[in-house]
């Protein structure tokens, strides 16, 4: 089985949290598997183009996005502008999407005196949670 895992990975930042909580998103998914899972993972700061789309939908079993907070806006050197919070895909090319979606234990990440959450971000969540097989938060705001 082949998934794609969208996520922070290998972050310069080194948080403790991105460093651990993906890994152990994978390991958690091994370990319920009757199968192997080949891994291929991909930032979620990183553009999905329709090409990517394509690729998604003819190469993949199945989505993971998750762990970590990634319910924010305003990460440094992130594009949230095309669904309001990280993962860096539109609504349009989000709904093109076939393969099963997993949303697995991500954190709402908004803080006191952070703006609100760009327009697109009610659209874009709420077809993601339309389109999700799974998901999940690991805590509520």
């Amino acid at each position: 089985m082949k998934i794609l895992h969208v996520g922070v990975h290998d972050n310069k930042n080194k948080n403790s949290g991105d460093t651990v909580l993906f890994e152990m998103v994978r390991r958690a998914f091994d370990a319920m598997s009757a199968e192997e899972i080949i891994w291929k993972k991909r930032q979620i700061w990183a553009p999905i183009t329709q090409e990517d789309v394509q690729d998604i939908n003819t190469l993949y079993d199945a989505i993971i996005i998750g762990g970590g907070g990634l319910l924010l806006r305003d990460q440094k050197g992130a594009d949230a502008s095309k669904s309001g919070w990280q993962w860096n895909c539109s609504v349009k090319n989000l709904k093109a999407i076939r393969t099963p979606i997993v949303v697995f234990a991500i954190g709402y990440n908004r803080f006191r005196g952070q703006p609100d959450f760009l327009t697109v971000f009610d659209k874009h969540i709420s077809t993601l949670i339309e389109k999700s097989i799974f998901f999940s938060l690991r805590n509520n705001g």
